[in-house]
């Protein structure tokens, strides 16, 4: 133990500049997350009172119908662009070809889902009616193409998104309050909510331009193509995750009834948080680990990574078991006492998060880095398609409940978690992160 403690205090005086930019950019991350929590909860409730629950509605399936394609957009990028850009942050002119690639493709991803969504307000009669709100919405689509998370990201710049994205939204969430005074102007809401985004996108360009002193070279469709390859294996587990967490409610609505959807969305929506608030540091870490010229030079960077995992999870497994202690007042003061059924379903739910953090850690520290994005990636579609396969089962048999769909989850991410670890164990060059 006392030879533990002595590597550790060597390692942790010899990396004093990187543990300083990597807890620099999880404060910018989670300075960027408390925005995102903290404006929805200053604006619904002055939105509702003004527009009504019916207009907000509409807002809220708009914005949900447009979030399916801020996954195709956003495709693979926030992965493969961080690596590339970390492992090349000294190559001015590769940067600035990966970095005008990424963003061309997606702005035609999101001209592609432009189109996608006017035929659809055409032919759908429901959209038809609220045409506006749809394409003001969709103004979203070019903020989150043009806004590079994964450029700042890869240079380990993080706190350039804090300073560009928290004033710009701030400043059009304050418009929200100044404009919208009466229910016909519920229009307004989605236009300032997408040029928040949008704006951000155009302000980071010129930081690319000006700042960084990135420069346009020729496109070349054999890099479009390497880009888009890059990039479609994280876009295959993305979009297959995102068709797990949304079928999940839909079919326990459809066997069990609204009720009990309820009440198992209001128990993972807080298992969700817990999960968050740990996520800046997997996007912390996963530019410093994905730096091969870091990993080249320096040969006791696996026992800083099992610093790192030993900090983390014993950090993660605190809040667990806090929750765990006070799950009935967090449930009392998140929902209210009508929802006092959520806590035995919420206690059997925190499961998730401690394996969720395994998963996410080894995944973004240690196989992505190494050239492991197959099995990242894979880990996430195989235990989809299982995923997807027994939850019908659970429904042909007429034994879906809520206990049973919670404990498919876990089993979900066991899957993921066997994957992941196995390979580690397979490879001598992967053992010696965990070992």
């Amino acid at each position: 133990m006392s030879d533990f403690l002595i590597i550790f205090k060597r390692i942790f005086a010899a990396k004093k500049r990187d543990i300083k930019i990597i807890f620099k950019n999880i404060f910018a991350i989670s300075t960027v997350r408390f925005f995102d929590y903290l404006l929805p909860l200053l604006t619904i409730p002055y939105i509702v009172r003004i527009i009504g629950v019916e207009k907000f509605g509409v807002i809220s399936v708009a914005r949900a119908y447009i979030t399916f394609f801020l996954v195709f957009v956003t495709f693979g990028f926030n992965f493969s662009g961080t690596k590339f850009i970390s492992s090349n942050r000294h190559r001015k002119k590769e940067i600035s070809i990966e970095t005008f690639n990424v963003i061309f493709i997606k702005l035609f991803f999101a001209f592609i889902s432009f189109i996608i969504i006017l035929i659809s307000i055409k032919f759908v009669s429901k959209f038809n009616k609220e045409a506006i709100v749809y394409l003001f919405t969709s103004i979203n689509l070019f903020g989150e193409a043009l806004f590079p998370v994964w450029f700042f990201q890869g240079l380990e710049k993080m706190d350039y998104i804090t300073k560009i994205t928290i004033p710009i939204r701030s400043f059009f969430t304050l418009l929200i309050f100044v404009f919208v005074r009466k229910q016909s102007d519920y229009i307004l809401i989605p236009l300032f909510y997408a040029l928040g985004p949008f704006f951000a996108g155009i302000v980071s360009i010129y930081i690319i331009l000006k700042v960084f002193k990135l420069r346009y070279f020729k496109f070349s469709l054999k890099r479009l193509k390497t880009s888009i390859k890059k990039g479609f294996s994280f876009f295959l587990s993305r979009i297959s995750w995102s068709l797990v967490t949304s079928i999940d409610v839909i079919v326990l609505g459809f066997a069990a009834g609204d009720y009990f959807a309820g009440l198992f969305s209001s128990a993972r929506k807080i298992v969700k948080q817990i999960s968050l608030v740990i996520q800046p540091l997997y996007s912390s870490i996963y530019p410093y680990f994905s730096n091969r010229e870091q990993r080249e030079k320096e040969k006791n960077i696996n026992i800083f990574f099992k610093i790192i995992f030993f900090l983390s999870t014993s950090g993660i497994l605190l809040i667990i078991i806090l929750t765990f202690i006070f799950a009935k007042d967090i449930v009392i003061i998140l929902l209210g006492k009508k929802f006092v059924e959520v806590i035995p379903i919420l206690k059997l739910f925190l499961v998730v998060p401690f394996i969720y953090h395994l998963n996410a850690i080894v995944g973004t520290a240690v196989l992505i880095p190494q050239g492991y994005e197959k099995i990242f990636n894979n880990s996430v579609i195989i235990a989809s398609i299982i995923h997807i396969l027994l939850l019908f089962g659970l429904l042909v048999f007429n034994v879906l409940t809520i206990k049973n769909l919670v404990i498919l989850i876990i089993f979900t991410y066991l899957i993921i978690f066997v994957l992941r670890f196995g390979t580690i164990l397979k490879y001598r060059n992967l053992r010696k992160w965990i070992l």
